[in-house]
Protein backbone atom coordinates (compact mmCIF):
# COMPACT_ATOMS: atom_id res chain seq x y z
CA UNK A 1 0.00 0.00 0.00
CA UNK A 2 2.81 2.34 0.87
CA UNK A 3 4.57 1.62 -2.42
CA UNK A 4 1.33 2.09 -4.33
CA UNK A 5 0.70 5.40 -2.56
CA UNK A 6 4.23 6.56 -3.37
CA UNK A 7 3.73 5.60 -7.00
CA UNK A 8 0.43 7.52 -7.23
CA UNK A 9 1.95 10.59 -5.57
CA UNK A 10 4.88 10.41 -7.98
CA UNK A 11 2.48 10.36 -10.92
CA UNK A 12 0.59 13.34 -9.51
CA UNK A 13 3.85 15.24 -8.99
CA UNK A 14 5.03 14.41 -12.51
CA UNK A 15 1.70 15.53 -13.99
CA UNK A 16 1.85 18.77 -11.98
CA UNK A 17 5.42 19.41 -13.11
CA UNK A 18 4.51 18.84 -16.78
CA UNK A 19 1.45 21.10 -16.57
CA UNK A 20 3.41 23.95 -14.97
CA UNK A 21 6.29 23.46 -17.40
CA UNK A 22 3.97 23.63 -20.41
CA UNK A 23 2.29 26.81 -19.22
CA UNK A 24 3.09 29.63 -21.67
CA UNK A 25 2.16 33.34 -21.72
CA UNK A 26 -0.21 32.83 -24.65
CA UNK A 27 -2.42 30.64 -22.42
CA UNK A 28 -2.99 33.67 -20.19
CA UNK A 29 -5.39 36.50 -20.98
CA UNK A 30 -4.57 39.99 -19.70
CA UNK A 31 -7.05 42.84 -19.70
CA UNK A 32 -5.79 46.38 -19.01
CA UNK A 33 -8.19 49.20 -18.30
CA UNK A 34 -8.08 51.77 -19.84
CA UNK A 35 -7.13 49.71 -22.88
CA UNK A 36 -4.47 51.69 -24.75
CA UNK A 37 -3.44 54.90 -23.03
CA UNK A 38 -3.57 56.91 -19.81
CA UNK A 39 -2.88 60.63 -19.92
CA UNK A 40 -2.19 63.19 -17.22
CA UNK A 41 0.22 65.81 -15.96
CA UNK A 42 3.75 65.02 -14.88
CA UNK A 43 3.75 63.83 -11.25
CA UNK A 44 0.03 63.01 -11.27
CA UNK A 45 -1.22 59.56 -10.24
CA UNK A 46 -2.74 57.93 -13.31
CA UNK A 47 -5.10 55.04 -12.55
CA UNK A 48 -5.20 51.73 -14.39
CA UNK A 49 -6.05 48.12 -13.60
CA UNK A 50 -4.74 44.75 -14.79
CA UNK A 51 -6.97 41.67 -14.78
CA UNK A 52 -5.69 38.15 -15.48
CA UNK A 53 -7.53 35.04 -16.56
CA UNK A 54 -6.25 31.62 -17.60
CA UNK A 55 -7.70 28.98 -19.90
CA UNK A 56 -6.82 25.97 -17.73
CA UNK A 57 -7.01 27.24 -14.19
CA UNK A 58 -8.66 24.06 -12.94
CA UNK A 59 -5.24 22.41 -13.29
CA UNK A 60 -3.13 25.17 -11.73
CA UNK A 61 -3.46 28.61 -10.15
CA UNK A 62 -2.16 31.80 -11.74
CA UNK A 63 -1.82 35.24 -10.20
CA UNK A 64 -0.16 38.56 -11.04
CA UNK A 65 3.00 39.00 -9.02
CA UNK A 66 4.35 42.35 -10.28
CA UNK A 67 3.81 45.12 -12.84
CA UNK A 68 6.89 47.01 -14.09
CA UNK A 69 6.52 50.36 -15.88
CA UNK A 70 9.10 51.97 -18.19
CA UNK A 71 12.01 53.88 -16.58
CA UNK A 72 10.82 57.29 -15.41
CA UNK A 73 7.44 56.00 -14.20
CA UNK A 74 6.83 54.95 -10.60
CA UNK A 75 4.26 52.20 -9.98
CA UNK A 76 2.11 51.73 -6.89
CA UNK A 77 0.01 48.59 -6.93
CA UNK A 78 -2.71 47.18 -4.70
CA UNK A 79 -4.38 43.79 -5.06
CA UNK A 80 -8.18 43.82 -5.19
CA UNK A 81 -8.44 40.11 -5.93
CA UNK A 82 -6.24 37.15 -6.81
CA UNK A 83 -6.43 38.08 -10.49
CA UNK A 84 -6.67 41.88 -10.38
CA UNK A 85 -4.21 44.63 -9.53
CA UNK A 86 -5.09 48.31 -9.26
CA UNK A 87 -2.22 50.52 -10.47
CA UNK A 88 -1.19 54.10 -9.76
CA UNK A 89 1.28 55.14 -12.45
CA UNK A 90 3.27 58.27 -11.55
CA UNK A 91 5.43 59.70 -14.38
CA UNK A 92 8.36 61.72 -13.03
CA UNK A 93 9.22 63.26 -16.42
CA UNK A 94 7.20 64.74 -19.25
CA UNK A 95 6.98 62.62 -22.38
CA UNK A 96 5.29 59.46 -23.61
CA UNK A 97 6.24 56.11 -22.06
CA UNK A 98 5.38 52.92 -23.88
CA UNK A 99 4.80 49.41 -22.58
CA UNK A 100 4.19 47.50 -19.34
CA UNK A 101 5.94 44.33 -18.19
CA UNK A 102 3.57 42.06 -16.26
CA UNK A 103 4.96 39.16 -14.28
CA UNK A 104 2.74 36.26 -13.27
CA UNK A 105 3.30 33.21 -11.09
CA UNK A 106 1.97 29.75 -11.97
CA UNK A 107 1.54 27.09 -9.24
CA UNK A 108 0.21 23.57 -9.49
CA UNK A 109 -2.82 22.72 -7.41
CA UNK A 110 -0.78 20.51 -5.09
CA UNK A 111 1.62 23.36 -4.36
CA UNK A 112 4.76 21.47 -5.31
CA UNK A 113 5.98 23.55 -8.25
CA UNK A 114 5.95 27.22 -9.24
CA UNK A 115 7.02 29.10 -12.33
CA UNK A 116 7.32 32.79 -13.20
CA UNK A 117 6.21 34.14 -16.57
CA UNK A 118 6.58 37.61 -18.09
CA UNK A 119 4.22 39.25 -20.55
CA UNK A 120 5.05 42.57 -22.23
CA UNK A 121 2.13 44.80 -23.21
CA UNK A 122 3.89 46.88 -25.85
CA UNK A 123 0.94 48.95 -27.07
CA UNK A 124 0.08 50.52 -23.70
CA UNK A 125 1.11 54.19 -23.41
CA UNK A 126 1.52 56.56 -20.49
CA UNK A 127 1.29 60.15 -21.73
CA UNK A 128 2.87 62.57 -19.25
CA UNK A 129 2.09 66.21 -20.05
CA UNK A 130 4.44 69.09 -19.08
CA UNK A 131 3.47 71.30 -16.17
CA UNK A 132 4.04 74.32 -18.43
CA UNK A 133 0.52 73.74 -19.75
CA UNK A 134 -0.76 75.01 -16.38
CA UNK A 135 1.50 78.07 -16.29
CA UNK A 136 -0.11 81.47 -16.80
CA UNK A 137 1.09 83.04 -20.02
CA UNK A 138 2.89 86.33 -19.54
CA UNK A 139 1.70 89.29 -21.58
CA UNK A 140 3.20 89.19 -25.02
CA UNK A 141 6.13 91.47 -25.79
CA UNK A 142 5.51 94.22 -28.36
CA UNK A 143 6.26 92.85 -31.82
CA UNK A 144 7.36 96.21 -33.22
CA UNK A 145 8.65 94.89 -36.52
CA UNK A 146 6.45 91.84 -36.92
CA UNK A 147 4.84 91.24 -40.26
CA UNK A 148 2.35 88.55 -41.14
CA UNK A 149 -1.19 87.53 -41.97
CA UNK A 150 -3.04 88.29 -38.73
CA UNK A 151 -3.08 90.94 -35.98
CA UNK A 152 -1.08 90.17 -32.87
CA UNK A 153 -2.80 92.17 -30.14
CA UNK A 154 0.31 94.27 -29.43
CA UNK A 155 1.64 97.54 -30.82
CA UNK A 156 3.75 97.32 -33.93
CA UNK A 157 4.06 98.36 -37.55
CA UNK A 158 0.87 96.96 -39.05
CA UNK A 159 -2.01 98.88 -40.57
CA UNK A 160 -4.72 98.28 -37.97
CA UNK A 161 -5.41 100.79 -35.16
CA UNK A 162 -4.16 99.63 -31.75
CA UNK A 163 -4.37 102.56 -29.25
CA UNK A 164 -3.56 106.22 -28.59
CA UNK A 165 -0.49 107.50 -26.77
CA UNK A 166 1.32 110.77 -26.10
CA UNK A 167 3.65 111.98 -28.80
CA UNK A 168 7.34 111.37 -27.99
CA UNK A 169 10.10 113.70 -29.24
CA UNK A 170 11.54 112.57 -32.59
CA UNK A 171 8.55 110.27 -33.12
CA UNK A 172 6.70 109.79 -36.40
CA UNK A 173 4.75 112.99 -37.08
CA UNK A 174 2.58 111.22 -39.64
CA UNK A 175 0.86 109.35 -36.79
CA UNK A 176 -0.22 112.55 -34.95
CA UNK A 177 -4.03 112.76 -34.68
CA UNK A 178 -4.39 116.42 -35.66
CA UNK A 179 -8.20 116.48 -35.47
CA UNK A 180 -8.13 115.17 -31.91
CA UNK A 181 -5.33 117.60 -30.98
CA UNK A 182 -7.45 120.48 -32.29
CA UNK A 183 -10.29 119.52 -29.93
CA UNK A 184 -8.07 119.20 -26.86
CA UNK A 185 -7.99 122.07 -24.33
CA UNK A 186 -4.19 121.96 -23.97
CA UNK A 187 -1.42 121.72 -26.56
CA UNK A 188 -0.56 118.11 -25.89
CA UNK A 189 0.06 116.02 -28.99
CA UNK A 190 -1.33 112.48 -29.27
CA UNK A 191 -0.42 109.82 -31.80
CA UNK A 192 -2.08 106.72 -33.19
CA UNK A 193 -0.36 103.43 -32.38
CA UNK A 194 -0.69 100.67 -34.93
CA UNK A 195 -1.03 96.97 -34.26
CA UNK A 196 1.60 94.45 -35.27
CA UNK A 197 0.87 91.52 -37.54
CA UNK A 198 1.94 87.93 -37.01
CA UNK A 199 2.25 84.92 -39.31
CA UNK A 200 -0.64 82.49 -39.20
CA UNK A 201 1.63 79.57 -38.32
CA UNK A 202 4.94 79.47 -36.41
CA UNK A 203 6.89 76.22 -36.76
CA UNK A 204 8.85 74.79 -33.82
CA UNK A 205 11.38 72.12 -34.77
CA UNK A 206 12.83 69.60 -32.30
CA UNK A 207 16.24 68.19 -33.27
CA UNK A 208 17.92 65.36 -31.34
CA UNK A 209 20.80 63.28 -32.60
CA UNK A 210 23.37 63.14 -29.75
CA UNK A 211 23.93 60.03 -27.63
CA UNK A 212 22.49 60.17 -24.12
CA UNK A 213 22.16 57.73 -21.28
CA UNK A 214 18.67 56.62 -20.29
CA UNK A 215 18.54 59.08 -17.39
CA UNK A 216 19.95 61.91 -19.52
CA UNK A 217 17.34 61.35 -22.20
CA UNK A 218 14.50 61.31 -19.68
CA UNK A 219 15.64 64.68 -18.39
CA UNK A 220 16.21 66.00 -21.94
CA UNK A 221 12.73 64.99 -23.08
CA UNK A 222 11.23 66.47 -19.93
CA UNK A 223 12.82 69.90 -20.46
CA UNK A 224 12.13 69.75 -24.19
CA UNK A 225 8.42 69.16 -23.55
CA UNK A 226 8.28 71.95 -20.97
CA UNK A 227 10.03 74.39 -23.31
CA UNK A 228 7.91 73.52 -26.35
CA UNK A 229 4.74 73.85 -24.25
CA UNK A 230 5.80 77.32 -23.04
CA UNK A 231 6.60 78.50 -26.56
CA UNK A 232 3.38 77.05 -27.94
CA UNK A 233 1.13 78.52 -25.25
CA UNK A 234 2.58 81.98 -25.80
CA UNK A 235 2.08 81.69 -29.56
CA UNK A 236 -1.50 80.45 -29.16
CA UNK A 237 -2.16 83.36 -26.82
CA UNK A 238 -0.93 85.67 -29.60
CA UNK A 239 -3.45 83.94 -31.92
CA UNK A 240 -0.87 82.05 -33.97
CA UNK A 241 -1.21 78.42 -34.91
CA UNK A 242 1.70 76.23 -33.83
CA UNK A 243 3.27 73.48 -35.88
CA UNK A 244 5.57 70.99 -34.11
CA UNK A 245 8.13 69.33 -36.40
CA UNK A 246 10.03 66.35 -35.02
CA UNK A 247 11.03 62.77 -35.66
CA UNK A 248 8.08 60.42 -35.76
CA UNK A 249 7.92 56.98 -34.15
CA UNK A 250 9.22 55.49 -37.40
CA UNK A 251 12.20 57.87 -37.45
CA UNK A 252 10.97 60.02 -40.35
CA UNK A 253 9.94 63.67 -39.95
CA UNK A 254 6.45 64.26 -38.55
CA UNK A 255 4.52 67.52 -38.28
CA UNK A 256 1.49 68.28 -36.09
CA UNK A 257 -0.36 71.58 -36.07
CA UNK A 258 -2.37 72.99 -33.14
CA UNK A 259 -4.60 76.03 -32.96
CA UNK A 260 -5.93 75.52 -29.44
CA UNK A 261 -4.73 73.98 -26.19
CA UNK A 262 -6.56 70.69 -26.70
CA UNK A 263 -4.82 70.14 -30.04
CA UNK A 264 -1.52 71.20 -28.44
CA UNK A 265 -1.87 68.44 -25.83
CA UNK A 266 -2.30 65.86 -28.61
CA UNK A 267 0.69 67.26 -30.54
CA UNK A 268 2.91 67.17 -27.43
CA UNK A 269 1.93 63.54 -26.77
CA UNK A 270 2.87 62.54 -30.32
CA UNK A 271 6.16 64.44 -30.05
CA UNK A 272 7.01 62.73 -26.76
CA UNK A 273 6.43 59.24 -28.16
CA UNK A 274 9.16 59.48 -30.81
CA UNK A 275 12.13 57.18 -30.34
CA UNK A 276 15.54 58.84 -29.88
CA UNK A 277 17.87 59.07 -32.82
CA UNK A 278 20.41 56.28 -33.10
CA UNK A 279 23.22 58.17 -34.85
CA UNK A 280 26.34 59.16 -32.93
CA UNK A 281 26.86 62.91 -33.24
CA UNK A 282 25.91 62.75 -36.91
CA UNK A 283 23.48 65.10 -38.65
CA UNK A 284 21.27 63.13 -40.99
CA UNK A 285 18.87 64.33 -43.67
CA UNK A 286 15.94 64.29 -41.22
CA UNK A 287 17.67 66.70 -38.83
CA UNK A 288 18.57 68.98 -41.73
CA UNK A 289 14.97 68.90 -42.97
CA UNK A 290 13.63 69.89 -39.54
CA UNK A 291 16.21 72.68 -39.26
CA UNK A 292 15.32 74.15 -42.66
CA UNK A 293 11.54 74.05 -42.12
CA UNK A 294 11.45 75.53 -38.60
CA UNK A 295 11.10 79.12 -37.34
CA UNK A 296 12.29 78.18 -33.82
CA UNK A 297 14.68 75.32 -33.07
CA UNK A 298 14.61 73.27 -29.85
CA UNK A 299 17.71 71.15 -29.33
CA UNK A 300 20.34 70.28 -26.69
CA UNK A 301 23.78 71.53 -25.74
CA UNK A 302 25.17 68.15 -26.81
CA UNK A 303 23.89 68.69 -30.35
CA UNK A 304 25.52 72.14 -30.33
CA UNK A 305 28.93 70.45 -29.99
CA UNK A 306 28.68 69.64 -33.71
CA UNK A 307 30.12 72.77 -35.37
CA UNK A 308 28.16 72.70 -38.65
CA UNK A 309 24.86 72.20 -36.86
CA UNK A 310 25.67 74.84 -34.23
CA UNK A 311 26.50 77.34 -36.96
CA UNK A 312 23.17 76.75 -38.69
CA UNK A 313 21.19 76.94 -35.43
CA UNK A 314 22.93 80.20 -34.44
CA UNK A 315 21.16 81.96 -37.30
CA UNK A 316 17.71 81.09 -35.93
CA UNK A 317 15.89 81.67 -32.63
CA UNK A 318 16.64 78.56 -30.58
CA UNK A 319 15.77 77.04 -27.23
CA UNK A 320 18.75 74.96 -26.11
CA UNK A 321 18.26 72.40 -23.34
CA UNK A 322 20.82 72.78 -20.54
CA UNK A 323 23.03 69.72 -20.01
CA UNK A 324 26.65 68.80 -19.41
CA UNK A 325 28.33 69.70 -22.70
CA UNK A 326 30.65 72.25 -24.29
CA UNK A 327 28.90 73.79 -27.33
CA UNK A 328 30.99 75.28 -30.14
CA UNK A 329 28.76 78.36 -30.35
CA UNK A 330 25.65 79.79 -28.69
CA UNK A 331 24.33 82.92 -30.37
CA UNK A 332 22.41 85.89 -29.01
CA UNK A 333 19.27 84.42 -30.61
CA UNK A 334 19.39 81.46 -28.21
CA UNK A 335 18.05 80.80 -24.72
CA UNK A 336 19.72 78.13 -22.56
CA UNK A 337 16.71 76.47 -20.96
CA UNK A 338 16.59 74.97 -17.47
CA UNK A 339 12.82 75.20 -17.08
CA UNK A 340 12.51 78.73 -15.68
CA UNK A 341 13.64 81.08 -18.46
CA UNK A 342 11.40 83.62 -20.21
CA UNK A 343 10.90 82.42 -23.79
CA UNK A 344 9.05 85.48 -25.13
CA UNK A 345 12.25 86.90 -26.63
CA UNK A 346 12.50 83.86 -28.89
CA UNK A 347 8.93 84.35 -30.07
CA UNK A 348 9.58 88.01 -30.82
CA UNK A 349 12.69 87.05 -32.79
CA UNK A 350 10.82 84.35 -34.72
CA UNK A 351 7.88 86.52 -35.84
CA UNK A 352 10.11 89.44 -36.81
CA UNK A 353 12.20 87.40 -39.24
Amino acid sequence: MILLLCFVLSLIALASFILVKKMTPDRQSLKISPKNVVRGLKGEELKASVELSSHDEKWYSVEISEVIAPPGVEVKQSRTSKHTLELSLIPRFAGTFRGLLIRTEVRDQVGLFARSLSVEVADFEIESLPLSLLASVQKAMPFLLALGERTAGTRGSGQEFYSIDDYKPFGETKDILWKRVARMPDEKLVVKLRESNLPKVVKIGVVEFAERSREERLRWMDLCSEGVALLSKSLLEARCRVSLIHRSVTGAVGENTAENESELVDALSIMGSAAPATSKMMIDSYSTDILNRSDIIVTGLKEMQESNFAGAVSRKPSLIIKEEASPTIVSEHSVIFTGEEDVRRLIASAVQR
